[in-house]
């Protein structure tokens, strides 16, 4: 993982690299590999949290959930207008129930205006 990397960069290069060994003053430890009590306990911390991390997300790559079946719809194929519906109105629904009916899963569609049915589109219950 990058957080156990970094860790393992971190500590190679304050131990290795003087001019930050002698900037935190650590100049007596260059080729010491001594590290003080807080600092032990910080990497330890970082790699459980970093462990953690990981197992996480193997744990969410191995969930798979299931497909859905598919369920042939039962009835008639209908595109029901309300009578007094204009042209124009007519038109656009059409085209709103096309798009739908290509693009998703929808099989029907029914559209309500003020609280009546002006169009119904796709499978519906044998009359």
């Amino acid at each position: 993982s990058a957080g156990v990397l970094g860790l393992a960069l971190n500590r190679a290069w304050l131990f290795t690299h003087p001019v930050a060994a002698a900037a935190t003053g650590n100049a007596g430890r260059l080729l010491k590999l001594a590290a003080e009590g807080s600092q032990t306990r910080a990497d330890v911390l970082c790699l459980l949290c970093a462990a953690s991390l990981v197992f996480t997300g193997l744990s969410w790559k191995a969930i798979e959930s299931r497909r859905p079946e598919p369920v042939k719809p039962q009835g008639d194929d209908c595109l029901a207008f309300q009578e007094v519906l204009p042209a124009e109105a007519r038109r656009e629904l059409e085209w709103a129930w096309t798009a739908a009916a290509a693009s998703t899963s929808c099989v029907s569609m029914a559209v309500f205006y003020n609280g009546e049915c002006v169009m119904q589109a796709g499978a519906r219950a044998p009359a």
